[in-house]
């Protein structure tokens, strides 16, 4: 039986909002809403926890694209797209169905500067 992991640090959390804002224009409602979000994976965790952000270390291709995949999932109810969809899949179908599961969800959709999109 594998062996629960402790909950996400606040300095993981801010983290994982960084890359959030940075790459997808959305920004989480609380800390506790993203860490909702990630902790069930405790494959991701463990990976976080044991590789990348206690030691400071930024997330690597692979991390970004399975912590993207999290959120896709989650918000979008689709797996996060593939190149072969396309930028313009990308832009407008996935992005806009993201940021409505986003928002339904109370968090907060920003642009990559973190300004709150109005």
């Amino acid at each position: 039986m594998a062996r629960a992991i402790k909950p996400l640090s606040s300095t993981i959390l801010e983290r994982l909002t960084g890359v959030l804002v940075h790459y997808l224009g959305i920004r989480p409602s609380s800390p506790e809403a993203l860490a909702a979000v990630v902790e069930p994976n405790q494959d991701f965790v463990r990976t976080l926890k044991a590789f990348y952000w206690e030691a400071g270390q930024d997330l690597d291709a692979a991390d970004r694209s399975a912590f993207f995949a999290l959120i896709a999932h989650r918000f979008a109810d689709e797996p996060w797209p593939s190149q072969e969809q396309g930028k313009a899949y990308f832009n407008k179908t996935f992005l806009p169905r993201l940021h409505e599961g986003v928002l339904s969800a109370g968090w907060i959709v920003v642009d990559p500067g973190g300004k709150t999109d109005v």
